[in-house]
């Protein structure tokens, strides 16, 4: 037979295990999030630089829109048009 204090030593090492192993799993998923939010924040940013660049032939807040659907995967480079083709408005001359 194991003697009470083996138990209790026992028990409280499972505990810090248990505690340990939880507060890990809530730095990960509060580092994942926080990357989530940094990188829509970039994907916006950038939708505003396009808009700088762009003028009133990007649609910034189709861009905006975008960024927060897909919390930022698809981040936007104002100089590479595959990025952000989708946001272009074709400029209408009317005589």
């Amino acid at each position: 037979m194991a003697s009470s204090s083996s138990l209790s030593s026992s028990k409280n090492l499972n505990v810090r295990v248990v505690v340990v192993l939880t507060v890990m799993l809530m730095l990960a998923v509060q580092a994942t999030s926080a990357q989530g939010r940094s990188m829509t924040g970039l994907c916006i940013r950038n939708c505003g630089y396009c808009k700088e660049m762009y003028g009133d032939y990007f649609h910034g807040g189709d861009c905006a829109e975008t960024c927060i659907l897909t919390k930022g995967s698809s981040i936007p480079d104002c100089n590479r048009p595959s990025t952000f083709h989708r946001f272009i408005r074709r400029f209408q001359f009317s005589p």
